[in-house]
């Protein structure tokens, strides 16, 4: 539990960090942005995680109403999936530079990624969200925890289908040769 704790407060502390650096060194940078209802929603329901994980962090007792027992090896595979998540997360960020943000964006000079974890899957960010929510569900074994990260799952796969929409408008057959040899969200077993 004293693990799940301390990765949990590092992955949020690494986050908040990035998005806020982010923010200020590419404030200038001009972006075509998608109004997307979907973004506002993803953003509600993670300051909500947030919130219960940050309560989670200082003080179990807090949530102990929703908390559930699992053997303890599932707590050791959650935290295994924060660390996988968190170092595919990081992975990724450094391979897709610039064209990063958090919303669906699309820059002036945006180029397509297809190096490092992007050669294998399209969408490898989304792949360790998925991976980290799933984790924290794991590793605390708690309601209050994981019903919120599964909500997050859900959001981020429907989130996805709106990034491929705005992707393929950019890069055309580019990017429908791409789809074709990787996974959206895990890699493809059998390539063509």
């Amino acid at each position: 539990m004293l693990v799940a704790r301390i990765l949990l407060f590092t992955i949020i502390t690494t986050l908040l960090t990035n998005r806020v650096a982010s923010t200020l060194l590419n404030r200038k940078s001009i972006r075509v942005y998608r109004k997307e209802f979907r973004y506002y929603i993803v953003m509600a329901v993670s300051s909500v995680t947030l919130f219960i994980l940050l309560s989670f962090i200082i003080n179990p007792a807090i949530l102990a109403f929703a908390q559930f027992h699992l053997p303890n090896f599932v707590y050791w595979v959650g935290s295994a999936f924060m660390l996988t998540a968190t170092t595919l997360w990081i992975w990724s960020k450094y391979h897709l530079g610039n064209n990063w943000s958090p919303r669906i964006a699309i820059r002036q000079d945006h180029t397509l990624t297809t190096s490092g974890p992007y050669q294998f899957v399209r969408h490898p960010i989304y792949t360790s969200y998925i991976l980290q929510v799933l984790g924290m569900g794991l590793a605390t074994a708690n309601l209050a925890v994981t019903l919120p990260c599964l909500a997050i799952c859900l959001l981020t796969l429907l989130r996805i289908s709106d990034e491929e929409d705005s992707l393929l408008r950019e890069f055309g057959h580019e990017y429908t040769q791409y789809q074709s040899s990787t996974g959206k969200v895990f890699p493809k077993l059998l390539r063509k």
